[in-house]
């Protein structure tokens, strides 16, 4: 005799208002159900059967069943629950959103016209995370508890953000407010980089959906997280995130999302009004990601999977259909990490020879004999024609430029400005460069005001730590008497422990030339030729009545450029044997380009970055004073141990109510984890995406993909 099971459907109840209790309603029929991952908002299908129909309530007479015409008992905007407590267990709860039925003219009396319902009625019903889609955030809270009408980004920087780099985009406060929550820094005190976990428990406790007449209570539910639970896959990031504009859901997207390996949806209680936002891993194993020092052991990683399973239905004979697809075209052997474009800060001067005029010596010639004039103001007219602008104010690094730096005195030994360096920091040469391509920078690396003596180990100056300091411009310095002054505060300065000095009477600005590795030096008053000092003779041939006070030769300068070489890490590197593929293949590598996130900004040893009290501050050896190379590193093992791993997507659908995985789980085999025999399982580390319920025909389908890491979103 066939064993006949007991089918038991899913309980639909409702309500109109959230503070109402449920009531279940046996006539609302759930067509279909389905479950995704938050990239997609859940969707169900009701069914209300048009005409007469027994209600448990009504009791006719004699006790038979009473049929009669209902109507629907749910419209726009009720809420939904479908419950069901047995095996395979289900609870959810969803809004309706739009209502079907097909429509049939009938004539009323021969005067007005009316519609009727012929057939049957549908709801769609949507999840609750919909809500969260509805409402975009258009506020901020600053410590302690200041809300204002201008959302500002995560990690964007403080005050709106405008012009904050990278390192310091950092803008929140490191105090938890009266209500133990993170919120947005005010102060340069107080401020540090926010964790994904701590944006998330800050967006669903101050932007969760509210009450419309109460914008302070959350609405219909209170939306939480499992922080102890969940916090460890979103603690390890720093993500820089937008939401002007932009809702919740579509925030948590940004932050949760398969290209960090990561995938949410939200759970129901059978108790209680609040709903738990669930976080997994798409990663079968541990990612552990590189200390920041070499030295240190690493406790930083990215986590697997929390709830993972084989999936083996070789001998279920409910399964209706089955599908496998492999894909090894997003498999690597070699990743590469690039950054920005290392950047070197150095100083050059015409004595140390990486320095050169950048006009022609027939423009010099018509420039001195000024056309032959032999009154000053002619001479002088004469001298400001633009075709002699460049006279004694243009300069630029030679062509042939060998790439070597020191302090600018023409003496002392010189010193890589773009070495090639080690992991450890040894000179192992110069990079190969083309000067065509090297770009001087508007500004230096170096915060103003610093002291740069030690690269690597800098002391802050002495702005208030209330305020970020700038990077500072390029620079110029002469000597005047025994004393160095900053050529674009020259003016009126006077060596006063040096009698025959007098008081210089320009200052000089400091400006990048276009299209080629060079800069200009503007004369705030007088004439180029003030620059000209042992080159020009104010008196003859054409007199002037502008002195020649500085010599350009004596001057040093002090420049950043960009080079042919980049902030950068290659995992396997060239030549390990993890990176060698079989004999006669070729290297598939990756490049994942993160862009200004990752910068090597180096200070060559002898680099004036100062005058003090006349006197000149120089760095005392090379170092650099950003170095984001082991960020590199750390994605791109990470990115390794991803892309390495075989992965696939899979769908099965059984033809009984069964469900041996949950949404959110991590499917390691088809097949039989434990089988040894080749064949018996296959490998697909792919997460359960989707879990489709149709309950009137005793079905459940379950989709299941792999998700590709975005690691360049990582930082």
């Amino acid at each position: 005799m066939a064993f006949v099971q007991e089918w038991k459907g899913v309980e639909v109840s409702y309500k109109e208002l959230w503070d109402d209790d449920w009531t279940v309603e046996p006539n609302l029929i759930c067509l279909r159900l389905t479950r995704s991952l938050g990239h997609q908002i859940d969707q169900a299908t009701l069914l209300w059967r048009q005409g007469e129909m027994f209600n448990p309530g009504d009791i006719a007479e004699e006790g038979s069943l009473l049929f009669k015409q209902r109507n629907s008992p749910i419209g726009d905007r009720y809420y939904i629950r479908l419950r069901r407590l047995e095996e395979p267990f289900l609870l959810w709860w969803g809004i309706v959103v739009g209502e079907e039925w097909p429509l049939a003219g009938k004539k009323l009396d021969g005067v007005t016209n009316s519609f009727t319902l012929l057939s049957d009625k549908l709801y769609t019903v949507m999840g609750l995370e919909w809500l969260m889609d509805r409402n975009p955030i258009v506020s901020t809270v600053h410590h302690p508890d200041e809300r204002i009408s201008h959302p500002l980004g995560f990690n964007y920087g403080l005050g709106d953000g405008r012009g904050a780099s990278f390192e310091d985009r950092g803008n929140r406060d490191t105090r938890k407010n009266g209500d133990e929550q993170w919120v947005f820094a005010v102060d340069n005190s107080f401020k540090n980089l926010w964790f994904a976990d701590q944006i998330v428990e800050h967006l669903l406790y101050y932007h969760a959906p509210n009450d419309g007449n109460n914008p302070s209570a959350p609405a219909p539910v209170t939306f939480g997280i499992d922080s102890e639970t969940y916090a460890p896959f979103l603690e390890w990031f720093t993500p820089t995130v937008a939401v002007e504009g932009r809702t919740l859901y579509a925030v948590l997207n940004d932050i949760i999302t398969a290209r960090r390996g990561l995938v949410w949806w939200l759970e129901y209680p059978l108790l209680g009004n609040t709903v738990f936002l669930n976080v997994n891993s798409t990663t079968p194993t541990i990612i552990n990601l590189p200390a920041e020092n070499e030295e240190e052991e690493s406790t930083t990683f990215i986590p697997a999977a929390l709830n993972q399973s084989p999936l083996n239905f070789d001998a279920l004979h409910e399964v209706r259909d089955a599908r496998y697809a492999s894909d090894s075209s997003r498999r690597y052997n070699r990743i590469r990490v690039r950054g920005s474009k290392r950047t070197a800060t150095f100083t050059v001067s015409t004595k140390d020879e990486n320095l050169e005029p950048a006009w022609t010596s027939a423009a010099e010639t018509d420039y001195i004999e000024a056309g032959g004039a032999t009154n000053k103001d002619k001479a002088d007219r004469y001298r400001q024609a633009e075709k002699l602008k460049a006279v004694y104010q243009d300069f630029r690094i030679p062509k042939d430029w060998d790439g070597k730096s020191r302090d600018g005195s023409g003496t002392g030994e010189f010193e890589f400005s773009c070495p090639k360096l080690s992991s450890t920091g040894s000179v192992l040469g110069a990079e190969t460069i083309v000067m065509a391509n090297m770009r001087l920078l508007r500004t230096l690396p170096l915060r103003d005001g610093w002291d740069y003596e030690h690269p690597e180990e800098p002391v802050e100056g002495s702005r208030e730590t209330s305020s970020d300091p700038d990077f500072t411009y390029p620079l110029g310095i002469v000597k005047h008497g025994d004393k160095w002054v900053f050529l674009d505060r020259s003016a009126d300065h006077i060596d006063e422990d040096d009698s025959e000095t007098t008081r210089l009477k320009t200052s000089y600005h400091f400006a990048l030339l276009q299209g080629t590795n060079g800069f200009e030096l503007r004369s705030a008053g007088g004439l180029p030729h003030a620059l000209a000092k042992n080159h020009f003779d104010t008196a003859t041939p054409a007199p002037s009545k502008t002195d020649a006070e500085i010599d350009y030769e004596e001057c040093r300068f002090t420049v950043a450029a960009e080079w042919d070489a980049y902030c950068e890490f290659v995992f396997p590197p060239v030549g390990n044997i993890l990176a060698k593929p079989r004999e006669g293949d070729a290297i598939e590598e990756l490049l994942i380009n993160i862009g200004d996130r990752a910068r090597w900004d180096y200070l060559v040893e002898g680099t004036v970055y100062d005058v003090q009290d006349g006197a000149i501050k120089k760095a005392a050896e090379s170092g650099s004073v950003r170095d984001d190379r082991r960020d590199c590193e750390i994605l791109a093992q990470a990115a390794y141990a991803w892309y390495k791993q075989p992965r696939g997507s899979f769908g099965v659908s059984f033809a009984d109510y069964r469900k041996p995985v949950e949404l959110g789980d991590l499917v390691t085999v088809l097949g039989d984890a434990m089988a040894s025999e080749v064949g018996a399982n296959i490998e697909v580390n792919a997460i359960v995406t989707q879990i489709l319920y149709s309950p009137e025909e005793g079905r459940i389908a379950i989709q299941g993909g792999f998700a590709e890491l975005d690691f360049g979103g990582l930082v």
